[in-house]
């Protein structure tokens, strides 16, 4: 059944239109899809009850279905959703501490094809793509289970999967969270996160998307970044630096780096002497992750992390070590993964 998310606003005025009801149904029906908590269709009380019925026997709701979901103690939400054809994928939501605005992280792929070493989803391999709406379903989703007590505020591409791999349905999903008439949340607060896909960046960079940039770039050489990023062997550090400048320049706008924190790996002096060199001049942002517990895949957290942050300071990076949220529910960076791959 096709998912009502699915649908552009003028493909809903044609679907009325063949039925011959008024196309101004379509901005009501908008607004309960987009912006009100509700799980079905008999739920939009303004509209007739003969087209809810109509709606209810052409479309499905949601593309995506709760199976478990886990509330972690800092208040962190994760949720392993089921799709249509029986693969799943999970989604956090974070608190932003106001207890009332949310982050969500969402997945784009049912699993991932770059096996980062220290990721769960890259421990699982690749399954398939998202569709655009099983991606837009997870703050759907959310927002209604939200209802009148909080909002999703920010959206990270950083769930399951690497974005610039499933890039169409990506850019299609962010537009329709941004649109006015979706879920109408601003672009400077989606952001879309890449381990490099430089194809990726030069599109996302040509098209002129206000959608946030972040690279998952975790080393300054080579021969660290390889080992970490398997990905990397088929790019290179310094290539991809260069597509992030260009970037910068041709935007105007400030890339985000994220830095997953290894100990005797990638947290040394010398290590952040290399960063430090590779990124001067850049208008960029250095978030600093302190690693969670995934699997065993012999990488053990830095314990130099402050003194890391600091060194950067010093030397006029911009930098912050981000929080972990939901740890103790597997819902932190690195640990989503789809239920039947979970060893």
């Amino acid at each position: 059944m096709t998912n009502i998310s699915d649908y552009s606003p003028e493909q809903l005025t044609e679907y009325f239109k063949s039925k011959k009801i008024p196309s101004f149904r379509t901005k009501q029906l908008l607004e309960w899809v987009y912006r009100k908590p509700v799980f079905k269709f008999d739920e939009m009380t303004d509209l007739p009850k003969t087209l809810r019925d109509d709606l209810a026997a052409d479309f499905s709701l949601y593309s995506v279905r709760e199976l478990i979901r886990k509330v972690s103690i800092d208040g962190t939400n994760k949720a392993l959703f089921e799709l249509g054809d029986g693969e799943s994928v999970e989604t956090a939501l974070i608190p932003s501490g106001d207890g009332f605005n949310y982050t969500i992280c969402v997945s784009c792929q049912v699993g991932c094809p770059m096996g980062c070493a220290f990721c769960s989803t890259g421990h699982q391999g690749f399954q398939r793509n998202l569709s655009v709406s099983e991606i837009v379903d997870q703050v759907r989703y959310f927002n209604a289970l939200l209802g009148s007590n909080g909002r999703i505020s920010n959206v990270v591409f950083m769930g399951m999967g690497e974005p610039f791999s499933n890039y169409d349905n990506v850019i299609r999903a962010a537009n329709i969270m941004n649109a006015d008439w979706g879920i109408n949340i601003a672009a400077r607060s989606i952001t879309i996160s890449t381990v490099g896909v430089i194809s990726g960046i030069r599109n996302f960079m040509r098209e002129g998307h206000q959608f946030g940039l972040a690279v998952s770039l975790h080393a300054p050489s080579d021969q660290i970044r390889n080992r970490l990023l398997p990905y990397n062997k088929s790019t290179g550090v310094d290539k991809l630096l260069k597509a992030c400048r260009d970037y910068v320049s041709i935007t105007n706008r400030r890339i985000t780096f994220e830095y997953c924190l290894f100990k005797g790996i990638n947290d040394t002096r010398e290590v952040a002497d290399e960063l430090i060199d590779k990124l001067k001049g850049l208008n960029c942002h250095v978030n600093l992750i302190a690693p969670n517990a995934t699997f065993d895949h012999g990488l053990q957290p830095s314990e130099s992390v402050l003194d890391f942050e600091n060194y950067l300071k010093d030397n006029h990076i911009n930098v912050t070590l981000r929080k972990s949220m939901g740890s103790d529910i597997d819902a932190a960076c690195g640990q989503l993964k789809s239920n039947s791959y979970r060893t």
